[in-house]
């Protein structure tokens, strides 16, 4: 039996019409439409609202209703579309190629909202937001102006590792502006960049090329949309420049359902007006504030897709307002050799616990295991549950490859599934057991490959192996 190739319609070329219903107008000033404007009258009378909508419901051929969650930060997206489970079910209608100045624009939007997600995901009051400019006369090529912002992201790190600020550096930047020869009032070459927090003004004095303005974030009901949106307004126009990141950003979470809404609540969604609001909030039990939505219409084969803004009451940004995290207690340094495959694999592992003494000194101790039928995200949440049976409640550093403990720790996705019921979340049960075992500590976690320990670790659990694989397998 062949591979079933799941198929969904690509938003912005099928639902290119904005319905006229829609609750939010147009342009301002416009209002409500009337119906008449847009339906012929028919011979039983005029069409109504509801007939309209029930019939372009009815034209869909079958499928399922996609709830599509985007979640970065506060922020919270939803895409509602018809969501097709084979291609035989799908309508036909004639490719069309884009041009490439089409596809180019599409890029560019596509490139835009990410940066919005990112930057929501990753940043919020009380962050830096630096605008970086050069000297009256400094005209630093394109080529030398991105080495000016390596050149500057380096001394910022170097500075807060001097500093002792054990969290690391994130930001995005842009640099902005327009070549000769444009149309275009010309633009001088700067940079927009946004950073963890740190000293404000020891961030300004490193930039040593002109003159250097920073300020706090400070989010509206949209997060930080508009400061992204501003920054990156050339990239989507002319393709001038891109933003750049760094790599240790957390990335937005998506959620697919299609079973949440069946196509009759949808049809009653996109008809309710302005009580569209008390319905999308009653999808998340109340738990998030409805902002905004747009609904467009496929006019050719029938129903809608909508996409509405919201944002969380409960913010998850409540944090201490410390700019660092107290200095650890313990580093747990957790390793493993991995055999099998990524869904069904077995590992001998090792966990090393270092702590430190009142009069400075570290304190080592080590445990080993071996585990089968596992995943590798499996592994890691039971050796860090293991490793936190070992200590008494404190501040502990875990140190291990991969992402699954810093984002969810340093990234808090662990208390956002649980604060929702760990719905549709993998390895629910074995991250609830960490989240119980973790009652009373205060942690961090850290991605990296190797450290001090780790060809001693090494070694051990090599000459450990058989004894280990032959106790489990009695």
């Amino acid at each position: 039996m062949g591979r079933r190739t799941d198929y969904q319609y690509n938003f912005e070329d099928v639902y290119g019409q904005r319905w006229m219903y829609d609750p939010v107008p147009i342009r301002p000033g416009d209002g409500q439409l009337n119906l008449s404007d847009y339906y012929d009258k028919s011979i039983l009378g005029e069409e109504t609202k509801e007939d309209a909508i029930e019939g372009k419901m009815k034209q869909l051929p079958k499928c399922r209703i996609m709830l599509q969650t985007i979640e970065s930060g506060d922020r919270v997206e939803l895409n509602i579309y018809p969501w097709y489970m084979n291609r035989r079910d799908i309508p036909r209608s004639p490719s069309i190629k884009e041009s490439r100045e089409a596809q180019k624009k599409l890029n560019q939007k596509n490139k835009q909202k990410r940066l919005i997600r990112l930057m929501c995901c990753n940043f919020h009051r009380g962050d830096l937001i630096l605008t970086l400019t050069y000297g009256d006369h400094v005209f630093p090529t394109e080529e030398q102006a991105r080495k000016d912002i390596r050149d500057y992201v380096k001394k910022l790190r170097k500075e807060r590792k001097k500093a002792g600020m054990t969290v690391p550096l994130k930001y995005i930047y842009v640099t902005e502006y327009v070549p000769k020869g444009e149309a275009t009032a010309k633009v001088r070459i700067h940079h927009h960049i946004i950073i963890n927090r740190m000293d404000r003004d020891l961030a300004e004095t490193l930039w040593k090329k002109g003159r250097a303005q920073a300020k706090y974030a400070q989010p509206d009901d949209f997060e930080l949309e508009g400061f992204a949106r501003y920054i990156s307004k050339l990239s989507t126009q002319k393709n001038h420049h891109s933003w750049a990141a760094s790599k240790n950003l957390d990335k937005p979470v998506v959620h697919k359902s299609t079973t949440l809404l069946s196509r009759g609540k949808f049809a009653e969604i996109i008809r309710s007006g302005d009580g569209r609001a008390e319905l999308l909030e009653s999808l998340y039990q109340g738990k998030l504030k409805y902002l905004d939505s747009t609904v467009y219409i496929n006019q050719e084969y029938g129903g809608f897709y909508l996409y509405s803004r919201m944002r969380r009451k409960e913010s998850v940004w409540d944090r201490p307002e410390a700019v660092e995290p107290a200095k650890p207690d313990c580093r747990v340094y957790l390793e493993y050799d991995w055999n099998g495959s990524f869904a069904h694999g077995e590992a001998v592992y090792s966990i090393l616990l270092e702590a430190y003494r009142k009069n400075g000194t570290a304190e080592t101790r080590e445990s080993y295991g071996y585990l089968k039928e596992m995943t590798k995200g499996k592994l890691i949440l039971t050796m860090a549950k293991e490793a936190l049976g070992f200590l008494n409640p404190c501040c502990v550093e875990f140190h291990c490859a991969g992402n699954v403990l810093v984002d969810g720790i340093n990234g808090r996705q662990f208390t956002l599934r649980r604060k929702d019921g760990y719905r549709g979340v993998k390895n629910a049960g074995l991250i609830e057991e960490f989240m119980q075992a973790a009652e009373g500590f205060t942690l961090a976690a850290v991605n990296e490959r190797k450290n001090e320990y780790s060809e001693a670790m090494r070694i051990q659990r090599r000459e450990r192996r058989k004894e280990l694989i032959g106790g489990i397998q009695k």
